[in-house]
C-alpha cells in the first residue's frame, strides 16, 4: 500500500469525499464500484488509509475525474472538472428543474459581471 504522509492524507481523505458528493455516490456506491468496503471508503476521507496505486485508478475511473484531483492541494484547481461533474448531475434532473437552476445560475453570473 502506498503510504501518504499525515498531512496528504487528510487532503486526500477530504478531496475524495469532495469529488464522491460532487458526483452524488454515497460511501457504499463508491465501494460497490471499486469492490472494496463501504469501511475501506471511510479510512480513506478519514485519513486512516492510503489507497494503492491501482485502488486510486479505480477511484478516478468511478469518479470520473483525473488522478491528480484526488491528490492536489487545492481541490478547487479542478474546477473544470466541478463543472463537468455538476453538468452530468443537472441533465439528470427533471426539464422544469434544469431550467430553473440554469435561470438562477445566470442570474448570479449576470450579477457578478455588473459588480
Amino acid at each position: 500500500m502506498t503510504k501518504i504522509s499525515e498531512n496528504d492524507g487528510n487532503e486526500f481523505g477530504m478531496n475524495l469525499k469532495h469529488y464522491r458528493e460532487l458526483a452524488g455516490l454515497t460511501q457504499e456506491k463508491l465501494a460497490e464500484c471499486i469492490d472494496r468496503s463501504t469501511a475501506f471508503i471511510s479510512s480513506l476521507e478519514c485519513g486512516y488509509k492510503s489507497p494503492s496505486y491501482n485502488t486510486l485508478k479505480k477511484l478516478s475511473k468511478c469518479l470520473n475525474i483525473p488522478t491528480d484531483a484526488l491528490i492536489s492541494k487545492n481541490h478547487f484547481e479542478y474546477s473544470d472538472v466541478r463543472i463537468q461533474l455538476l453538468g452530468q448531475r443537472l441533465s439528470k434532473l427533471p426539464e422544469k428543474v434544469q431550467t430553473k437552476l440554469l435561470d438562477i445560475f445566470e442570474f448570479l453570473i449576470d450579477k457578478e459581471y455588473k459588480e
